[in-house]
């Protein structure tokens, strides 16, 4: 059995005081890399004004 290898991106996800202002900018970040492959890991919230996503696919 392979072992799966995968390979990760982290993405900062834009900080803004507008709820419906980041929800967007945010669904257009993971909808590009959800077209490019990759797969939302996790969100980590930065200083509480922004967030990191994670994401991974596997390694070619």
């Amino acid at each position: 059995m392979a072992i799966a290898r995968w390979e990760y991106n982290c993405i900062d996800l834009p900080g803004t005081s507008f709820k419906q202002d980041w929800y967007r900018a945010a669904e257009i970040v993971l909808n590009e890399q959800g077209r490019q492959g990759w797969e939302l890991v996790s969100v980590t919230m930065v200083d509480g004004k922004g967030a990191v996503a994670i994401f991974k696919r596997p390694a070619h």
